[in-house]
């Protein structure tokens, strides 16, 4: 809800509408103890069907070989290197297909309302496709 990710519609009658699940995760410190629980809303993309919810899918991923390479050159040249992880990463990007999907359990708002989403869920097939999208369009 923070991220915006999608509004709540009425039920098309001529779309598909994808069903999601939870996924919980708990976080736990090297000494065993808990450090916090984590929950993802995530959509169930395997029922998408090619050319009619998503057209491509292809998101470029380096090879090991290139990083590899990339460490040397900079252990080479003496330089520094910095890694950095985007919180929510697909659901930065922007979705360009009309996608809908039911309520999360729990959620309701609405008798016969789903949900329009506006980013892309991590369990769509195109999410990684418009992540890597923006990625590319910010560098």
């Amino acid at each position: 809800m923070e991220n915006r990710t999608w509004i709540l519609v009425p039920r098309p009658k001529d779309k598909k509408v994808l069903t999601n699940k939870w996924v919980f995760k708990t976080k736990i410190k090297p000494d065993g103890e808990i450090e916090k629980y984590k929950a993802r809303l995530v959509a169930r993309g395997h029922t998408q069907k090619y050319g009619i919810d998503y057209e491509d899918i292809f998101a470029s991923v380096a090879r090991y070989e290139i990083i590899r390479t990339l460490f040397a050159a900079a252990v080479n040249e003496q330089m520094h290197i910095h890694q950095m992880d985007v919180i929510s990463a697909y659901v930065q990007g922007e979705l360009h297909d009309e996608i809908y999907m039911e309520q999360p359990e729990m959620f309701s708002k609405g008798e016969n309302k789903v949900c329009k989403l506006l980013k892309p869920l991590y369990g769509l097939k195109q999410s990684g496709r418009e992540w890597y999208r923006k990625l590319d369009r910010y560098i």
